[in-house]
């Protein structure tokens, strides 16, 4: 018998109320959550709608990797949507399992449009992730010139 979050029955009813199909992935016994999935797959409506229905879904994160929608969005460089999520305050230093939070990765992506919105919604750039990386460390490693100073502004 498989066991699942006890919220997993209310979001796929909610997914299936609003886009009429159920965005539920499946690894294994893990669950990705359908916020997080529609922030990865830049689809703004389903998480405006989800979130409209349910504050909490803000901050959830999946149990695969860790993920908040934040940094869905923040991995894809879906602006739009890590705009409406800081709109909404989304906790910017919240980490996943690796320990990186949605600085790192839109530092990874070279994200000049969603990095200043990080950092005027507070991002911590001191905060290292497993690899032992601050977000200032990722974009020296990649010769972000512009992003790396901006970061040492902000520290």
């Amino acid at each position: 018998m498989k066991v699942y979050p006890d919220n997993l029955v209310e979001v796929v009813l909610v997914c299936s109320e609003f886009s009429g199909a159920v965005k539920t992935l499946w690894f294994i016994n893990n669950v990705v959550q359908p916020i997080c999935q529609a922030a990865y797959n830049n689809d703004f409506n389903e998480v405006r709608l989800l979130l409209e229905r349910n504050s909490k879904y803000l901050n959830i994160q999946d149990s695969r990797g860790g993920d908040t929608p934040l940094i869905c969005a923040c991995k894809k460089g879906n602006n739009r949507i890590v705009s409406y999520l800081l709109k909404r305050n989304a906790n910017v230093n919240l980490r996943d399992k690796s320990g990186c939070t949605a600085l790192h990765y839109a530092c990874e992506m070279r994200n000049q449009e969603v990095i200043p919105l990080l950092l005027e919604a507070r991002a911590d750039t001191s905060v290292k992730n497993q690899d032992g990386e601050t977000p200032l460390d990722i974009a020296r490693r990649l010769q972000f010139h512009n992003i790396e100073s901006m970061l040492r502004r902000n520290s």
